[in-house]
Protein backbone atom coordinates (compact mmCIF):
# COMPACT_ATOMS: atom_id res chain seq x y z
CA UNK A 1 0.00 0.00 0.00
CA UNK A 2 1.01 3.65 -0.35
CA UNK A 3 1.26 4.06 3.44
CA UNK A 4 3.54 1.05 3.77
CA UNK A 5 5.75 2.21 0.86
CA UNK A 6 6.17 5.68 2.36
CA UNK A 7 6.92 4.22 5.78
CA UNK A 8 9.52 1.84 4.38
CA UNK A 9 11.15 4.62 2.36
CA UNK A 10 11.43 6.76 5.48
CA UNK A 11 12.83 3.81 7.42
CA UNK A 12 15.41 3.09 4.73
CA UNK A 13 16.63 6.69 4.82
CA UNK A 14 16.92 6.56 8.60
CA UNK A 15 18.67 3.19 8.42
CA UNK A 16 21.27 4.44 5.91
CA UNK A 17 22.01 7.38 8.18
CA UNK A 18 22.42 5.03 11.12
CA UNK A 19 24.68 2.74 9.12
CA UNK A 20 26.98 5.61 8.14
CA UNK A 21 27.17 6.92 11.69
CA UNK A 22 27.85 3.47 13.17
CA UNK A 23 30.29 2.37 10.47
CA UNK A 24 28.51 -0.69 9.15
CA UNK A 25 29.11 -2.69 12.35
CA UNK A 26 26.91 -5.53 13.61
CA UNK A 27 25.36 -3.02 15.93
CA UNK A 28 24.43 -0.87 12.93
CA UNK A 29 22.83 -3.81 11.17
CA UNK A 30 20.75 -4.59 14.26
CA UNK A 31 19.66 -0.95 14.50
CA UNK A 32 18.69 -0.97 10.81
CA UNK A 33 16.59 -4.10 11.30
CA UNK A 34 14.79 -2.60 14.28
CA UNK A 35 14.07 0.67 12.48
CA UNK A 36 12.74 -1.17 9.43
CA UNK A 37 10.35 -3.18 11.59
CA UNK A 38 8.66 -0.18 13.25
CA UNK A 39 6.58 0.95 10.25
CA UNK A 40 5.78 -2.65 9.28
CA UNK A 41 4.42 -3.33 12.78
CA UNK A 42 2.55 -0.01 12.77
CA UNK A 43 0.90 -0.59 9.39
CA UNK A 44 0.10 -4.23 10.22
CA UNK A 45 -1.49 -3.18 13.50
CA UNK A 46 -3.43 -0.42 11.78
CA UNK A 47 -4.71 -2.85 9.14
CA UNK A 48 -5.77 -5.31 11.84
CA UNK A 49 -7.61 -2.58 13.75
CA UNK A 50 -9.26 -1.36 10.55
CA UNK A 51 -10.39 -4.87 9.71
CA UNK A 52 -11.92 -5.29 13.16
CA UNK A 53 -13.82 -2.00 12.74
CA UNK A 54 -15.45 -3.47 9.63
CA UNK A 55 -16.28 -6.80 11.21
CA UNK A 56 -13.34 -8.93 10.05
CA UNK A 57 -12.86 -11.88 12.43
CA UNK A 58 -9.28 -13.15 12.76
CA UNK A 59 -9.35 -14.75 16.21
CA UNK A 60 -9.57 -18.49 16.74
CA UNK A 61 -13.08 -19.91 17.16
CA UNK A 62 -14.15 -23.26 18.65
CA UNK A 63 -14.11 -26.05 16.06
CA UNK A 64 -17.40 -27.52 14.86
CA UNK A 65 -18.96 -29.50 12.02
CA UNK A 66 -22.16 -28.39 10.30
CA UNK A 67 -24.62 -31.30 10.41
CA UNK A 68 -27.53 -29.53 8.75
CA UNK A 69 -28.55 -26.15 7.31
CA UNK A 70 -32.15 -25.01 7.51
CA UNK A 71 -33.25 -22.13 5.26
CA UNK A 72 -35.64 -19.46 6.49
CA UNK A 73 -39.26 -20.20 5.61
CA UNK A 74 -41.86 -17.44 5.78
CA UNK A 75 -41.19 -15.48 8.98
CA UNK A 76 -38.94 -18.22 10.36
CA UNK A 77 -35.20 -18.01 11.01
CA UNK A 78 -32.43 -19.68 9.08
CA UNK A 79 -30.19 -21.81 11.30
CA UNK A 80 -27.47 -24.43 11.35
CA UNK A 81 -27.16 -27.56 13.42
CA UNK A 82 -23.56 -27.77 14.60
CA UNK A 83 -21.61 -30.46 16.38
CA UNK A 84 -18.91 -28.78 18.47
CA UNK A 85 -15.73 -30.56 19.47
CA UNK A 86 -14.68 -30.38 23.11
CA UNK A 87 -12.95 -27.15 24.13
CA UNK A 88 -11.70 -25.43 27.27
CA UNK A 89 -13.35 -22.36 28.73
CA UNK A 90 -12.93 -19.82 31.47
CA UNK A 91 -16.23 -18.54 32.87
CA UNK A 92 -17.65 -16.33 35.55
CA UNK A 93 -21.08 -15.56 36.94
CA UNK A 94 -22.44 -12.16 36.00
CA UNK A 95 -23.00 -10.01 39.08
CA UNK A 96 -25.39 -7.08 39.23
CA UNK A 97 -23.76 -4.15 37.47
CA UNK A 98 -20.73 -6.25 36.43
CA UNK A 99 -20.88 -8.42 33.35
CA UNK A 100 -17.62 -10.20 34.13
CA UNK A 101 -15.84 -9.32 30.89
CA UNK A 102 -12.94 -7.50 32.51
CA UNK A 103 -12.37 -10.36 34.97
CA UNK A 104 -12.01 -12.82 32.09
CA UNK A 105 -9.90 -10.38 30.07
CA UNK A 106 -7.64 -9.93 33.10
CA UNK A 107 -7.13 -13.70 33.38
CA UNK A 108 -5.72 -13.93 29.84
CA UNK A 109 -3.73 -10.68 30.18
CA UNK A 110 -5.46 -8.50 27.60
CA UNK A 111 -4.43 -5.45 29.63
CA UNK A 112 -1.50 -5.68 32.03
CA UNK A 113 -0.23 -8.86 33.65
CA UNK A 114 -2.17 -12.09 33.18
CA UNK A 115 -4.17 -12.82 36.33
CA UNK A 116 -3.43 -16.54 36.55
CA UNK A 117 -0.98 -18.52 38.65
CA UNK A 118 1.42 -19.02 35.73
CA UNK A 119 1.40 -15.33 34.76
CA UNK A 120 0.77 -16.65 31.25
CA UNK A 121 -0.68 -14.36 28.61
CA UNK A 122 -3.23 -16.20 26.47
CA UNK A 123 -4.51 -15.12 23.06
CA UNK A 124 -8.03 -13.74 22.84
CA UNK A 125 -10.49 -15.98 21.02
CA UNK A 126 -13.99 -15.37 19.75
CA UNK A 127 -16.92 -15.42 20.33
CA UNK A 128 -17.66 -14.16 23.83
CA UNK A 129 -20.27 -16.56 25.21
CA UNK A 130 -23.11 -15.29 27.40
CA UNK A 131 -25.89 -17.41 28.87
CA UNK A 132 -29.42 -16.08 28.51
CA UNK A 133 -31.97 -17.55 30.90
CA UNK A 134 -35.39 -18.15 29.31
CA UNK A 135 -38.39 -16.55 30.99
CA UNK A 136 -36.34 -14.58 33.53
CA UNK A 137 -36.69 -10.85 32.88
CA UNK A 138 -35.12 -9.97 36.24
CA UNK A 139 -31.73 -11.52 35.46
CA UNK A 140 -31.62 -12.79 31.89
CA UNK A 141 -27.80 -13.00 31.62
CA UNK A 142 -26.31 -15.44 34.08
CA UNK A 143 -22.78 -16.31 32.96
CA UNK A 144 -20.05 -15.18 30.59
CA UNK A 145 -17.30 -17.35 29.14
CA UNK A 146 -14.30 -17.24 26.80
CA UNK A 147 -13.08 -20.31 24.95
CA UNK A 148 -9.34 -20.90 25.26
CA UNK A 149 -7.09 -21.40 22.22
CA UNK A 150 -6.55 -24.97 21.09
CA UNK A 151 -2.82 -24.49 21.82
CA UNK A 152 -3.59 -24.30 25.58
CA UNK A 153 -3.45 -27.89 26.81
CA UNK A 154 -3.97 -27.11 30.50
CA UNK A 155 -5.53 -23.86 31.68
CA UNK A 156 -3.56 -22.14 34.47
CA UNK A 157 -5.38 -21.56 37.73
CA UNK A 158 -7.18 -18.18 37.96
CA UNK A 159 -6.05 -15.73 40.63
CA UNK A 160 -9.67 -14.59 41.02
CA UNK A 161 -11.83 -17.23 42.69
CA UNK A 162 -14.88 -15.97 40.77
CA UNK A 163 -13.37 -17.38 37.55
CA UNK A 164 -13.68 -21.10 36.87
CA UNK A 165 -11.93 -23.20 34.24
CA UNK A 166 -13.89 -25.96 32.56
CA UNK A 167 -13.85 -28.33 29.62
CA UNK A 168 -17.00 -28.28 27.54
CA UNK A 169 -17.67 -31.76 26.17
CA UNK A 170 -18.70 -32.37 22.55
CA UNK A 171 -22.22 -31.04 22.06
CA UNK A 172 -24.85 -30.31 19.42
CA UNK A 173 -26.44 -26.88 18.97
CA UNK A 174 -28.97 -25.14 16.74
CA UNK A 175 -27.43 -21.77 15.83
CA UNK A 176 -28.98 -18.71 14.20
CA UNK A 177 -26.58 -16.01 12.94
CA UNK A 178 -27.53 -12.36 12.59
CA UNK A 179 -25.87 -8.97 12.31
CA UNK A 180 -26.49 -5.87 14.37
CA UNK A 181 -25.86 -4.18 17.68
CA UNK A 182 -25.68 -5.98 21.01
CA UNK A 183 -29.35 -5.70 21.87
CA UNK A 184 -30.24 -8.24 24.55
CA UNK A 185 -33.98 -7.97 23.90
CA UNK A 186 -33.45 -8.71 20.21
CA UNK A 187 -31.21 -11.66 21.06
CA UNK A 188 -33.77 -13.05 23.49
CA UNK A 189 -36.59 -12.63 20.97
CA UNK A 190 -34.54 -14.49 18.34
CA UNK A 191 -33.84 -17.29 20.82
CA UNK A 192 -37.54 -17.66 21.65
CA UNK A 193 -38.39 -17.76 17.96
CA UNK A 194 -35.72 -20.36 17.27
CA UNK A 195 -36.97 -22.50 20.15
CA UNK A 196 -40.50 -22.42 18.72
CA UNK A 197 -39.18 -23.50 15.32
CA UNK A 198 -37.23 -26.40 16.83
CA UNK A 199 -40.34 -27.55 18.63
CA UNK A 200 -42.40 -27.36 15.46
CA UNK A 201 -39.78 -29.50 13.71
CA UNK A 202 -39.78 -31.91 16.67
CA UNK A 203 -36.05 -31.51 17.19
CA UNK A 204 -35.18 -32.66 20.70
CA UNK A 205 -33.72 -29.87 22.84
CA UNK A 206 -32.12 -29.70 26.23
CA UNK A 207 -35.20 -28.02 27.72
CA UNK A 208 -33.48 -27.12 30.98
CA UNK A 209 -30.51 -25.37 29.39
CA UNK A 210 -30.02 -21.63 29.00
CA UNK A 211 -29.79 -20.05 25.57
CA UNK A 212 -26.34 -18.95 24.53
CA UNK A 213 -25.60 -15.55 22.99
CA UNK A 214 -22.39 -15.48 20.92
CA UNK A 215 -20.76 -12.14 20.11
CA UNK A 216 -17.80 -12.22 17.73
CA UNK A 217 -16.57 -8.63 17.48
CA UNK A 218 -15.00 -5.99 19.72
CA UNK A 219 -17.03 -2.94 20.86
CA UNK A 220 -15.49 -0.67 18.19
CA UNK A 221 -16.84 -2.76 15.29
CA UNK A 222 -19.54 -0.83 13.44
CA UNK A 223 -22.81 -2.12 14.95
CA UNK A 224 -24.44 -3.09 11.64
CA UNK A 225 -21.35 -5.21 10.78
CA UNK A 226 -21.18 -7.15 14.07
CA UNK A 227 -21.60 -10.91 13.88
CA UNK A 228 -23.86 -12.37 16.55
CA UNK A 229 -25.43 -15.77 17.08
CA UNK A 230 -28.07 -17.37 19.25
CA UNK A 231 -27.55 -21.02 20.12
CA UNK A 232 -29.85 -23.62 21.69
CA UNK A 233 -28.46 -26.91 22.93
CA UNK A 234 -29.94 -29.99 21.27
CA UNK A 235 -30.00 -33.62 22.25
CA UNK A 236 -26.92 -35.33 20.83
CA UNK A 237 -29.06 -37.54 18.58
CA UNK A 238 -31.38 -34.74 17.41
CA UNK A 239 -29.76 -34.76 13.96
CA UNK A 240 -27.70 -37.73 12.72
CA UNK A 241 -24.26 -36.78 11.42
CA UNK A 242 -24.02 -37.02 7.61
CA UNK A 243 -21.21 -39.14 6.11
CA UNK A 244 -18.99 -36.07 5.67
CA UNK A 245 -19.98 -33.19 7.94
CA UNK A 246 -18.90 -29.73 6.83
CA UNK A 247 -16.08 -28.38 8.98
CA UNK A 248 -16.20 -24.83 10.29
CA UNK A 249 -14.01 -22.56 8.17
CA UNK A 250 -14.49 -19.40 10.28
Amino acid sequence: SLSLSLSLSLSLSLSLSLSRSLGGSLRAKMAIGQVLMYPVKFVTGLASFGGAVFGVIREETPAYDVLKRVAAEGSGLAFEVRRYAAFQTIETDMDDGDNGFMRLAGYIGVIGDAQNDAGEKISMTTPVLSNLRPDDAAKPETRMAFSLPSSVTKAPRPNDSRIKTATRPPSTWAVHRFRGSWDREHAMAAAEKLRAQLRSKEMAMDEGADYEWLRYNPPFTLPFLRTNEIAIKLADDAVPAPPAAEANQA
